[in-house]
C-alpha cells in the first residue's frame, strides 16, 4: 500500500513539474506563442490588492504588430520595461493574447526532486539488508 501511494505521488509531482515546459514547447511548435516586450508598466494599489498592469507588444506569426494590456497579480516584482516575456494566443485570434504565467520549470524544482529522493529512501532503506 505504501509503495502504491509513493508511486502515485511521484507520478503526480513529476507531471506537475514537467507540465509547464511541455506546454510552452507545444505552444511554440504550433505557432501560438511569441515573445513580447514590456512597453508599459503601471503599479495599481487598490485597497489590499497590489498588482501591476503591463503593456506588452509583440509581432504575431503573420507579421502584424500587436499590443495588449495585462494585469499581473503576484508577490514577485513585475518585469522591468524592455524585458522579453512569452505570450500565448489563439492562432485565429492574436488579439486575444495573454502573458504566460511564471512557470515552474522542472530544472528549478530541485526541492520537489529532493523530496522525492528522501521519500523513496525513507521507505526503501528499512527494507535493504
Amino acid at each position: 500500500m505504501l509503495l502504491l501511494l509513493m508511486s502515485i505521488s511521484t507520478v503526480l509531482l513529476l507531471a506537475t513539474a514537467l507540465w509547464a515546459p511541455a506546454r510552452a514547447q507545444w505552444l511554440k511548435r504550433t505557432g501560438r506563442q511569441a515573445e513580447a516586450r514590456v512597453t508599459g508598466r503601471r503599479v495599481v494599489d487598490g485597497r489590499e490588492d497590489h498588482h501591476t498592469e503591463l503593456t506588452l507588444a509583440f509581432t504575431d506569426h503573420d507579421g502584424r504588430a500587436r499590443e495588449f494590456e495585462t494585469r499581473l497579480m503576484t508577490t514577485r516584482s513585475a518585469p522591468p520595461l524592455g524585458t522579453r516575456v512569452p505570450v500565448a494566443y489563439p492562432a485565429d485570434r492574436p488579439e486575444a493574447a495573454r502573458m504566460l504565467a511564471y512557470t515552474w520549470r522542472a530544472t528549478r524544482s530541485y526541492l520537489a526532486f529532493l523530496l522525492l529522493g528522501v521519500m523513496w529512501m525513507t521507505a526503501l532503506v528499512p527494507h535493504v539488508q
